[in-house]
C-alpha cells in the first residue's frame, strides 16, 4: 500500500485508502490497536469509502475521521471533503459527503494542518502539476 493516509487516534492507529500493488486506489479503512509497548494488534476493517482514493488528507476533528482531496485513480483527483464520526468501539459510523469541497479537485494534499476550526490545504498536484495554491477552510458538520 502506498499514497494513504495514517492518523493516531484513541489508541489506534488508522490508514485510510491509498494505492493497492495492483496500482488501484483502494476504499477501505484499516484500524490496529496499539499497544503500551508500541506493539500492533491485528489489522481489522472498520470501515470503507464509497469509492478508492489515494494521495488524500486525513484528519480528525471533533470526533469525526476527515478526508480531503485525493486520487480516485492515476489521472483523476477529488474536489470532496468526506467525514465519518468515531463510533465508541473504534469503527466509523456512514461517511458523509460534506456540502464543502476544494475549489478545485487535487491530489497530493497529504498534509492538511488544523489550527481550532480551521483546516489548511496547501498545494498538491492537478492534472499531474504541481500546484502552489493556498485553501483555508472550516470544519462543518461538527457535533
Amino acid at each position: 500500500r502506498s499514497h494513504h493516509a495514517a492518523l493516531v487516534h484513541d489508541g489506534a492507529i488508522y490508514l485510510v485508502g491509498g494505492f493497492g500493488e495492483d496500482g488501484r486506489a483502494r476504499d477501505d479503512v484499516l484500524r490496529a490497536t496499539i499497544g503500551k509497548d508500541g506493539a500492533l494488534g491485528a489489522w481489522q476493517v472498520v470501515s470503507r469509502l464509497d469509492a478508492g482514493l489515494a494521495a488524500h488528507a486525513a484528519v480528525v476533528h471533533d470526533g469525526a475521521l476527515w478526508v480531503i482531496g485525493g486520487a480516485v485513480d492515476a489521472t483523476q483527483a477529488s474536489d470532496r471533503v468526506l467525514r465519518a464520526p468515531f463510533n465508541a468501539d473504534g469503527t466509523l459510523a456512514a461517511w458523509e459527503v460534506t456540502e464543502a469541497t476544494l475549489p478545485t479537485a487535487r491530489a497530493h494534499v497529504r498534509q492538511v494542518p488544523v489550527l481550532g476550526d480551521r483546516l489548511f490545504s496547501i498545494g498538491g498536484t492537478r492534472e499531474g502539476r504541481a500546484i502552489d495554491e493556498v485553501v483555508v477552510g472550516r470544519f462543518t458538520g461538527s457535533r
